[in-house]
């Protein structure tokens, strides 16, 4: 895993890209032993509409109070 080392993202740890297909790229990250994150990536507009679509559905499943 790389350190990350500038601005918010110090302290933070990038891993190898996960084996998949599709528009995004997708890393495992790490802070620490008790927090993980996944970090998807793209460099494609189709892919940034993609992304999007999934931060408006993840919003709205948030903000959704059932």
């Amino acid at each position: 895993m790389a350190v990350l080392g500038s601005g918010s993202a110090v302290g933070w740890r990038l891993g190898e890209p996960l084996d998949g297909r599709g528009y995004a790229s997708v890393f495992p990250v790490r802070h620490g032993h008790d927090s993980a994150a996944l970090l998807k990536a793209t460099d494609t507009g189709r892919g940034r509409a993609e992304l999007q679509r999934e931060v408006d559905t993840l919003a709205a499943l948030h903000a959704d109070e059932r």
